[in-house]
């Protein structure tokens, strides 16, 4: 019961802070932290790519997206705290767009999701 007490306590005061944001940038951030404590929500992340191939995202929160071998997405994108399924096509493998399912478990507050598809 303690440790439920505790994070119960620290998601009503993240979600306090936000309601004393001054901007809704602020409020956000505020709102997202209590989201992570209670194990649900969205967390901010790049994709990465190490695989050896480059890749296009064709669906999800990263969609869209292109990344050569190696390469970062250049911006942080909200995913769902969970399982992260969507789908990328393959270049560069002998085998032109060949499309493959990629499924990440992701935690609160998790900066990367990465692809390893060598």
């Amino acid at each position: 019961m303690r440790g439920d007490q505790d994070w119960i306590s620290l998601r009503a005061y993240y979600l306090q802070k936000a309601r004393e944001a001054t901007t809704p940038e602020a409020s956000q951030a505020w709102l997202d932290l209590a989201n992570q404590v209670a194990g649900q929500g969205t967390t901010l992340a790049r994709l990465v790519n190490a695989s050896d191939y480059r890749i296009v995202v064709l669906d999800g929160p990263f969609a869209g997206i292109t990344l050569e071998p190696g390469e970062t997405s250049p911006t942080e994108v909200r995913v769902p705290v969970g399982s992260l399924i969507f789908s990328v096509a393959n270049w560069g493998c002998g085998c032109n767009n060949l499309r493959t399912i990629i499924v990440r478990q992701i935690s609160a507050g998790q900066k990367t999701v990465v692809i390893v598809n060598k």
